[in-house]
C-alpha cells in the first residue's frame, strides 16, 4: 500500500496479514500518520476518505473541519487567535490560536469507513499507533524540514513544545519523540469509539480547553458534528477511473484537472521535456486554483456556525 512513511506503510499490511481489508489498512495506516507525522497532521484535523467497493459506487466521506461557535456570543468570534506568517512554500499567513481551531472531522470520517466498508473490530486498528505514542516513534524529516520554518510561529510555548525539543533545539531527523498524553488519547478513542471526541470524556477536556484559551468551539459543536457521505468527480485515464473529493473541497477538482491534461502525449521517458511539461501542468493547474478558486469570495466570508466549508 502507499503510505507516507515506512511505519504507516508497516501499519497497513500488518492489519492486512491479521485480516483486515484495505479500508481497516488505510484507517491504521492514517492513525499512524497522525500520530507519527507532528506538524503535518495529526487526530484533531480534517479530511476525506474515498472509497469504491467491490459491489458499489465510489463515496467520498466529507470529514472536513466545521466552522464552529453555536454557543459563542458575537463578540468572542475572530478574537482567541494571532496572525503569524513564515516561508514555507513560498510564503504563508495564517491565524493560530484556541480563536483559529475548527470542529475536527478525521475521526468521525475514518469511523464511518469503518462502520460501512471495514472488517476488523475498530478497537484492533489502533494497535500500531498506540505502540508508537507510547514507546516513541522516529522524527520524519518532512516534518522536521516543515518545522524549521514553522515551529517557532506555530508550536512555540505550547504544551507540546518540550517533547519536539533537544537541548533548545529542533529534534533532528530519526530522533526518538514522545509526545505527552497522545498514547491515552488514541487509547481512550479505540476503547470508546467516537462519541468519546464527540460526546464523552475527551470531549470534555476539549471544549473546556477551548473556553479557557479564547476559542469558540464548545461541547455544541462536538455534539452537532457529522461526516457527510457525497458522490466524488471522477475522471478516466489511461483506462482506470479515478474518484476524488468532490466540492466544497478544491483537492478533488484539482487532481482531475491535473489528471486531465496528462492523459495526453507520452509519458514514458521523464526526460527534460517532460519535466518541463510535468511542472507546467501542475503550475497551470496550481496557479488557477489559487488566482481563482482560492480568493472565491464565498471561500472566505464568515459562515453561520456549524456551516461547512473547505
Amino acid at each position: 500500500m502507499a503510505s507516507s512513511s515506512v511505519h504507516g506503510a508497516g501499519a497497513g499490511a500488518s492489519v492486512a496479514e491479521d485480516g483486515g481489508n484495505a479500508v481497516d489498512a488505510a484507517i491504521a495506516a492514517a492513525l499512524v500518520a497522525a500520530t507519527t507525522e507532528p506538524g503535518i497532521t495529526s487526530l484533531g484535523g480534517g479530511g476525506f476518505v474515498t472509497v469504491w467497493s467491490e459491489k458499489g459506487d465510489p463515496v467520498t466521506i466529507d470529514g472536513y473541519a466545521e466552522m464552529p461557535g453555536r454557543a459563542a456570543p458575537p463578540a468572542r468570534f475572530g478574537k482567541g487567535a494571532r496572525e503569524v506568517s513564515f516561508p514555507y512554500g513560498g510564503g504563508v499567513t495564517t491565524m493560530i490560536g484556541h480563536g483559529s481551531v475548527a470542529t475536527p472531522g478525521s475521526v468521525a470520517a475514518l469511523h464511518l469507513a469503518h462502520t460501512r466498508y471495514g472488517r476488523m473490530p475498530w478497537p484492533e486498528l489502533f494497535g500500531p499507533a498506540i505502540g508508537l505514542a507510547r514507546d516513541g516513534f522516529p522524527m520524519p524529516a518532512v516534518a522536521v524540514r516543515y518545522l524549521r520554518t514553522s515551529y517557532d510561529a506555530i508550536y512555540g510555548g505550547s504544551e507540546a513544545a518540550p517533547a519536539l525539543i533537544r537541548d533548545g533545539s529542533l529534534v533532528a531527523p530519526g530522533e526518538t519523540v514522545v509526545v505527552p498524553g497522545l498514547a491515552e488519547t488514541l487509547k481512550i478513542l479505540a476503547e470508546e469509539g467516537p462519541d468519546s471526541l464527540y460526546r464523552g470524556r475527551l470531549c470534555d477536556r476539549l471544549s473546556d480547553d477551548m473556553q479557557a484559551h479564547g476559542g469558540i468551539m464548545s461541547r455544541l459543536d462536538l455534539e452537532a458534528y457529522r461526516p457527510v457521505a457525497r458522490s466524488p468527480i471522477t475522471v478516466g485515464i489511461d483506462g482506470w477511473t479515478v474518484a476524488t473529493n468532490p466540492p466544497p473541497a478544491f483537492g478533488g477538482g484539482t487532481l482531475a484537472a491535473m489528471l486531465l491534461l496528462c492523459s495526453e502525449g507520452d509519458w514514458s521517458k521523464w526526460d527534460l521535456p517532460t519535466t518541463h511539461r510535468m511542472i507546467g501542468v501542475q503550475t497551470g493547474v496550481l496557479g488557477y486554483r489559487r488566482d481563482r478558486l482560492d480568493l472565491a469570495p464565498d471561500a472566505h466570508a464568515r459562515q453561520r456556525p456549524g456551516a461547512r466549508h473547505s
